[in-house]
């Protein structure tokens, strides 16, 4: 009878212990484990590398504007040449955290505008922010607003994209990240 009982609970173990390793494998194929210890992937903890970390800050390394609406509002961008000179500033809860020093101009509206290396750290990780597209007039101190674009630079349901793509009545625009835990 203990032959018996030593033997189940010795299979059990084997096959505990290779479900374990099969579960290690098959599900975080990015973390490298060994003898059961997983070095994880930055962003991931846990035994198993099975528990995805909140980042404390995601920052945003550039910004492409990928296109932009035709019209305003039915009306060309600028009464003389047309087509719209853009920048753009983010905000974050009424408060401006970055305005761009670059600006495109005279836009087509399928031209990619790239601004990049703008390295702006976005601290409120859940919290919603807003990338404000605007045309400038040179000379002028007045501008007009392209679109307003909003978004959440991080969700637990997106994991951790390295580019959130944001669409918004024919302006579309690409957001780099890059995370810090």
């Amino acid at each position: 009878m203990k032959t018996v009982i030593t033997t189940a609970i010795v299979t059990a173990l084997l096959l505990t212990s290779c479900q374990k390793a099969d579960f290690i494998h098959s599900h975080f194929a990015d973390s490298s484990c060994n003898n059961e210890k997983c070095a994880c992937e930055e962003g991931f903890a846990g035994d198993y590398c099975d528990i995805a970390l909140t980042p404390t800050t995601v920052i945003l390394t550039s910004v492409e504007i990928n296109s932009i609406p035709t019209f305003n509002n039915g009306e060309s961008w600028d009464e003389y040449i047309g087509s719209p000179d853009v920048s753009f500033v983010l905000s974050h809860m009424h408060e401006v955290l970055y305005e761009s020093q670059q600006t495109y101009q005279d836009v087509q509206p399928d031209d990619c505008l790239k601004f990049r290396n703008v390295e702006i750290p976005l601290t409120d990780v859940l919290g919603e922010y807003r990338i404000r597209l605007i045309d400038e007039d040179p000379g002028s101190k007045a501008f007009e607003i392209i679109e307003d674009l909003y978004f959440k630079p991080y969700t637990k349901e997106d994991g951790l994209p390295k580019t959130i793509l944001i669409k918004e009545d024919g302006t579309e625009a690409t957001l780099h990240l890059r995370y810090r835990f």
